[in-house]
């Protein structure tokens, strides 16, 4: 590949050798057409995986990458042949009461066997040109986003048909474009094969895990270790842990990306954000962290600032092993049901322990020595993908200050 030094908003940094000047500016209307989401009521919403499986912005995750496996949502009611989603297709988010996930794209793979189509508010991009599914992730994608939404500030943001066909990029020829997809679709295998590998360590723990933990009717594990006997102990959850208060919540829009503190919320990543102001520090770790909204459970075991609303901080019975509490935990979650509150879901629930302390920190042991592992290889998965965002930078002219 080759460097170019001249500053050019129509061109990128780093080009295949062989290819010389500019890009030509296209809007999406002259590559592809755009199709809004299906409407329907709650009437027709059902629990038959069977039906229609409808995407939400909940399924459309970082990286650009489409969801078809969690919190998933299905319909009795039939979308057009226009709306059924096709391989290669761009889902994206175009109404949401969050501003900051509106205009979140992913691209759809094709991956999912029956009939899908997305809700309401997303609409479904579909291109000619390959190149698309990776202009809709760069910064030049989400700077000309931002310009065009409406809202904000906690009202209903929202995008449209119009705004999405009129978005422009420059395009290279269809000899370099291929170039690029082939090298970025590389890039991307890589990625997939990594996650693949932590999906496969997380489906090995969660077998064990149904070995070491009593399954429903029963009151021993299938698998012991040596020198434990006897039944467990039924526990109800105000006997195995407590909440915690903390002194202050810092709101999103106080989420900075370095500082001395960090911050944990109820999303998926472990730290969300980070602060210099120590107000709101907790620092008796170890806590664990349930999402009252996403059932999230994370082990916390560094002082923290709680971030946002939804999290609720849970401390163990001295009496029992923290890490052994949070696998227990884990070993019989909560089902999410859509954006609800969960955490009475979570009192409810009855838990068998262990009777002595020794049984319970040998099995957090076994147990934590496994996330250990997946932490390494999921820090594996965040590398490839800071590469390819990093080579996909200098792939693709970058907007104007």
């Amino acid at each position: 590949m080759e460097n170019n030094i001249t500053i050019n908003n129509r061109i990128p940094q780093l080009r295949f050798p062989g290819y010389t000047g500019d890009w030509e500016e296209k809007s999406l209307g002259e590559v592809g057409v755009f199709v809004r989401g299906l409407s329907y009521n709650k009437g027709e919403v059902t629990q038959d995986r069977a039906a229609t499986l409808v995407l939400r912005s909940n399924n459309i995750i970082q990286d650009g990458v489409v969801d078809c496996r969690n919190g998933l949502q299905f319909v009795t009611k039939e979308p057009s042949s226009e709306q059924i989603l096709q391989k290669g297709d761009i889902v994206i988010c175009l109404s949401n009461g969050s501003s900051n996930l509106v205009g979140k794209s992913a691209n759809y793979e094709g991956d999912y066997a029956g009939i899908a189509t997305v809700g309401a508010f997303c609409g479904i991009y579909r291109s000619t040109a390959l190149i698309t599914k990776y202009l809709v992730q760069t910064p030049a994608y989400k700077k000309s986003v931002e310009l065009i939404k409406q809202g904000g500030n906690g009202a209903l943001a929202n995008l449209y048909g119009r705004d999405i066909l009129g978005l422009k990029f420059y395009f290279p020829t269809l000899e370099e474009q291929n170039e690029i997809v082939e090298c970025l679709e590389a890039e991307d295998r890589m990625i997939a094969a990594q996650e693949q590998k932590v999906e496969s360590l997380k489906t090995h723990k969660k077998g064990l895990m149904q070995q070491l933990f009593p399954q429903p009717g029963a009151t021993t594990p299938a698998l012991r270790f040596p020198g434990f006997t006897g039944d467990w102990q039924e526990k109800s959850f105000d006997r195995i842990c407590h909440t915690i208060t903390p002194p202050l919540k810092l709101q999103s829009s106080q989420y900075s990306s370095s500082g001395k503190f960090p911050i944990v919320d109820q999303s998926q990543t472990l730290i969300c954000g980070w602060t210099n102001d120590p107000s709101g520090l907790l620092r008796n770790a170890p806590y664990i962290i349930f999402g009252d909204h996403t059932c999230v459970l994370k082990y916390i075991d560094f002082p923290f600032i709680q971030g946002a609303d939804g999290v609720k901080i849970l401390g163990s019975n001295k009496k029992d092993n923290s890490k052994f509490i949070y696998q227990l935990l884990l070993s019989n979650p909560v089902k999410q049901d859509g954006y609800k509150r969960h955490f009475s879901d979570l009192k409810e629930k009855v838990f068998l322990l262990p009777t002595t302390l020794e049984e319970q920190t040998k099995i957090a042991e076994c147990l934590s020595s496994i996330d250990e592992i997946i932490s390494v290889e999921e820090s594996k998965v965040a590398s490839l993908k800071a590469h390819k965002k990093g080579l996909m930078q200098q792939l693709f002219p970058q907007p104007e200050k």
